[in-house]
């Protein structure tokens, strides 16, 4: 029997983003899943364990200095015999490359769910910290301890080797952690009022300075069609990117902006019945999953022409892509949602489930892993 394990960064990252993914791999092998768990988080753990998955806790990193423990402490973790071990997000597969020389009789892959904003970044510390990272990364790729690295978007992959040497390792292309669209019902929105919706974190790189200052604009243009703008917002403090004060303000006590905090995910899909267009306005992403959870309900999209964002959307027929360098593109595309006819905005949601169904479905997705796995028995 394959006895898979998923070394993952934080317990509400597993919920919200890989545990369809989880639950379709168990009904066909084992799956273990390494992960620390925020007190806050503990209340949610009855998720996995109604599940046929097994968890193991590892205590978080507290700061880079920690990392040497943390490292230690994931390795003992490792210790029962695993046949396949996927480490998940960039962070994560820079651990596994730590460590992969110790770990043997087990096929080692590494899943970029996405490169973030600090891959690219150019400041001295950063620079300092992705050399030492892509070195780490290119030993175990050079020495051939990794099985195969997991991309969600090809322009990933062309970023990722222009700063890593992945030598001969194989690169895999599986589009995101797939959508059970049993849990999502079509729901067909009369468009009487438009209403945008964005749902993620409160940080400049997702572009939601940008949204936020395109939805005034419009609704100052086009006040009297009263549109609205949905925002369930993760907000952390302690973000790094976290958008500016005055954009927090105006997300809070602007009129027609509907700021709903740190909802859970069920809230979050409940929500977005309320909406009428999703918009994914990210200067990059691996796969957008909040975005395809919203094609799912039948949502048009809007996306930036960004790596990863633009995947999501087919321009003109599931919705609309716009340029990040035209200052006014995305108010340009909000713009042409609103005189667009009641009949076509019903098509582009029904393209928007039809593009889900045919490319992200959770049972394409889970096949495709289940392929890697048993097509590298040990």
């Amino acid at each position: 029997m394959q006895h898979a394990c998923f070394v993952i960064n934080d317990f509400n990252f597993l919920l919200s983003h890989r545990l369809d993914l989880l639950i379709g791999l168990s009904k066909k092998i084992d799956i273990t899943v390494i992960c620390s768990i925020k007190d806050n988080q503990r209340n949610k753990i009855h998720y996995i364990k109604n599940q046929n998955i097994s968890l193991i806790e590892v205590q978080s990193r507290k700061n880079i200095f920690d990392s040497f423990r943390y490292a230690k402490d994931l390795l003992n973790c490792i210790k029962p015999r695993f046949t396949h071990i996927f480490f998940i997000t960039l962070e994560q597969s820079f651990f596994g490359s730590l460590l992969a020389s110790k770990i043997t009789n087990t096929k080692l892959f590494f899943v970029i769910s996405g490169l973030g904003n600090n891959f690219f970044q150019k400041d001295l510390g950063s620079r300092i910290k992705n050399r030492f990272q892509n070195l780490v990364l290119s030993s175990a790729f050079k020495k051939k301890l990794i099985e195969a690295v997991i991309f969600q978007n090809k322009d990933d992959i062309i970023d990722f080797k222009k700063q890593v040497q992945v030598f001969s390792t194989n690169c895999v292309l599986i589009r995101g952690n797939g959508i059970d669209l049993n849990n999502f019902s079509y729901d067909e929105r009369n468009f009487e009022r438009i209403n945008f919706c964005y749902t993620g974190r409160l940080v400049k790189s997702k572009g939601l300075e940008e949204l936020v200052n395109s939805f005034i604009k419009l609704s100052k243009k086009y006040n009297d069609l009263n549109p609205g703008l949905i925002i369930c917002g993760i907000y952390d403090p302690n973000e790094k990117d976290l958008v500016s004060n005055n954009i927090l303000s105006k997300i809070k006590t602007l009129k027609n902006i509907f700021y709903y905090k740190n909802l859970n995910h069920h809230e979050v899909i409940d929500i977005l019945r309320n909406a009428s267009v999703f918009v994914l306005p990210s200067m990059r992403e691996g796969i957008s999953k909040a975005a395809l959870e919203g094609a799912s309900t039948g949502l048009p999209l809007i996306a930036a022409n960004t790596p990863g964002t633009r995947d999501v959307v087919q321009h003109n027929i599931n919705g609309l892509h716009y340029e990040i360098t035209d200052n006014n593109g995305l108010m340009k595309a909000m713009e042409k949602i609103i005189h667009m006819s009641k009949e076509n905005l019903i098509d582009l949601g029904k393209a928007s489930r039809s593009y889900v169904r045919k490319n992200f479905a959770i049972n394409i997705i889970v096949d495709e892993y289940l392929k890697l796995i048993l097509n590298n028995k040990n």
